[in-house]
């Protein structure tokens, strides 16, 4: 985000504009790979179960975590790439997590979601007549017609 306040010659930050921007990551960083450059092709593709993925989704761990190269204060919120990698078996390393995938993941999950949403109101309406319907008997029933374990005419409920 841009706070508006420009960086100056003294601040570890560079600056573009009005907006600050982090430090330089060191060379052994690896930089984001987004791949929309038009490399990828349908026919290179595969279906995929969105409410699998959704699933997965909730259950990955999440947590707050910083890059090693980042200042002390710094934090993030988000699933480690090991933990992705393990859910999802996408990219090329478990140590990182392609900005295409997250975008990928997060399309089909909200895929899936509209999915559920829509079917709600069919699925309340299905509910709905079920409990409209009359049911079975609860209890087997003896040949005199009263339930097995109580004697006809005995109450139904407590023994004391």
């Amino acid at each position: 985000m841009c706070s508006g306040a420009r960086a100056d010659a003294s601040s570890p930050g560079r600056s573009r504009g009005a907006c600050r921007l982090p430090p330089e990551p060191p060379a052994s960083v690896p930089t984001p790979r987004l791949c929309w450059h038009g490399s990828f092709s349908r026919s290179l593709g595969g279906p995929v179960n969105g409410f699998e993925v959704l699933d997965a989704v909730a259950r990955l761990p999440v947590s707050t975590w910083r890059c090693t190269w980042e200042p002390e204060g710094v934090r993030h919120l988000g699933p480690m790439a090991q933990d992705w990698h393990a859910a999802f078996h996408l990219g090329s390393s478990d140590r990182r997590i392609d900005v295409v995938d997250a975008f990928g993941v997060a399309v089909v999950c909200i895929q899936a979601l509209e999915r559920r949403i829509t079917q709600l109101p069919e699925d309340l309406h299905t509910r709905r007549l079920q409990l409209r319907e009359p049911t079975a008997p609860q209890h087997a029933q003896t040949d005199s017609g009263a339930p097995k374990g109580r004697a006809q005419g005995a109450p139904a409920v407590g023994s004391g």
